[in-house]
């Protein structure tokens, strides 16, 4: 799908597609009143927050690909593995899975992104010294270390940041 192929239809599609997985908070507007540039620009917002357990749809995803918007991809399956599991009692070499606390926020690679950002202050950073500091504060939190998934939140927050007119780019030095 191209750029010129995404209508305003299409963008408004995604855009319930997204109100609907995220839950938003308010949720995207869509209608007569919202143009399509506002509706990108809202979307490119949103799409910060996907994770990669986040079922969009392929329709979706060609959509938001063709404006510019990359998504988070899933790790590809190891063949080594079969998906075949011990669900009756047994002998299990796995521990079972710890239950998250629903109310405990999390601290996500975006908020790393901004952290780093703001606290590079006026004198700013380089975008691949952001890439690497974003991870490195990731992974002290307790999240591991993917310096290619902290390559796409550092992207998502600048594209984000610029298109709202926030960030300040001076001779590749970024600032907020």
């Amino acid at each position: 799908m191209k750029k010129d192929d995404v209508t305003k239809k299409v963008l408004e599609n995604v855009a319930a597609e997204f109100n609907k997985i995220m839950k938003l908070e308010p949720p995207i507007p869509t209608g007569r009143k919202i143009t399509k540039a506002e509706l990108e620009k809202d979307l490119v917002e949103a799409a910060v927050e996907l994770t990669l357990n986040d079922k969009v749809s392929k329709d979706a995803v060609e959509a938001l690909t063709a404006i510019g918007i990359k998504l988070p991809e899933k790790p590809a399956a190891d063949p080594g593995k079969s998906g075949s599991s011990n669900k009756k009692g047994g002998n299990s070499s796995k521990p079972p899975a710890k239950k998250k606390d629903p109310a405990a926020p999390r601290f996500t690679r975006i908020m790393a992104v901004g952290q780093v950002l703001q606290k590079a202050g006026k004198k700013g950073i380089t975008k691949s010294e952001l890439e690497g500091e974003a991870d490195a504060v990731f992974a002290d939190k307790g999240g591991k270390s993917n310096p290619k998934e902290s390559k796409w939140a550092t992207n998502m927050v600048v594209n984000s940041l610029d298109a709202c007119g926030l960030l300040t780019d001076n001779d590749g030095q970024l600032s907020i």
